[in-house]
């Protein structure tokens, strides 16, 4: 990977915004010598904004199979551009919204896949803080890759884990209470993100919205139980069990990645070839007509 003082329209032709993270645009993009595309994430950036230069440094450290990596860094008139592989057919929403709920294999698959990114993480000491079906994205293998690194924290940083961080519909009730409570919170946080994502596949649906967002903090005060899967289907004894244990209320007893990965849902995942690869053949189909 190479970092480029120069301007990125002299290697690429920005064709369509594809997408917002934290912090940024997506934009797909043509390489000018080879033709291929790639997207590209587009930071406001000066040397003195903490959040755009602690992602590049999470990024360049991180290799997973799991988590995307830039493969190019581009700095120019105060915009950080960060240049990764275009994964089609994108995020897990796209793929629910336009083809329906998730089959339980697929959903484990999912879990599978994103538990070992988060615990690769955990081991070099962060935490994601944004896990959401916008950040868990499909190439057109149906490799499963966490993006957007744009809130991840150091697990270590205890005063850092005072606010509240992420995206309200996904986000912890220790997270959304943290100021309130000044308590702070711990890497478990993505493990409740991903219990929302689990019931989000399965259902086509989140099972909370917040308008307006902010109405996220006062919910969770006077909530006392967690979201569950709907009960119009019947879901496998494994799945609820996974479902229930990632959305634990108490932080200090919800499983941790590692934890989660040995839990019989995703441990019976023994496919080598993504069952996503169907979907996304026929999200292609849909598509290209």
């Amino acid at each position: 990977m190479h970092n480029h003082p120069i301007n990125p329209t002299n290697d690429f032709l920005f064709e369509e915004l594809i997408g917002n993270g934290s912090f940024g645009q997506v934009y797909k993009a043509k390489g000018l010598q080879t033709g291929e595309l790639f997207a590209i994430k587009v930071t406001p950036f000066r040397s003195r904004d903490i959040t755009p230069k602690q992602e590049v440094e999470i990024m360049q450290r991180i290799y997973h199979n799991n988590l995307m990596s830039p493969l190019a860094i581009y700095y120019w008139k105060q915009k950080l551009y960060i240049c990764m592989d275009l994964c089609c057919p994108g995020a897990l929403s796209n793929l629910y919204r336009k083809l329906g709920p998730f089959e339980e294999n697929e959903i484990a698959f999912v879990a599978k896949e994103v538990l070992q990114g988060l615990q690769y993480l955990n081991d070099f000491g962060y935490m994601h803080r944004d896990i959401k079906s916008d950040n868990i994205i499909i190439n057109e293998d149906g490799e499963v890759k966490i993006t957007d690194f744009g809130l991840t924290g150091r697990i270590e940083d205890r005063e850092d884990q005072k606010e509240p961080i992420g995206t309200p519909q996904w986000m912890a009730p220790e997270v959304s209470q943290a100021q309130e409570h000044g308590k702070g919170y711990s890497h478990n946080c993505d493990i409740w993100s991903l219990g929302i994502t689990m019931i989000e596949l399965a259902e086509a649906r989140l099972p909370l919205q917040f308008d307006p967002p902010e109405t996220v903090y006062t919910f969770w005060s006077e909530q006392k139980a967690s979201p569950q899967l709907n009960g119009n289907k019947e879901w496998s004894n494994s799945f609820q069990s996974f479902v229930q244990s990632a959305l634990t209320m108490d932080q200090s007893m919800r499983p941790t990645a590692k934890e989660l990965l040995k839990h019989k849902f995703v441990r019976n995942q023994h496919s080598t070839l993504s069952p996503l690869k169907e979907r996304v053949k026929r999200l292609q189909h849909i598509t290209t007509g």
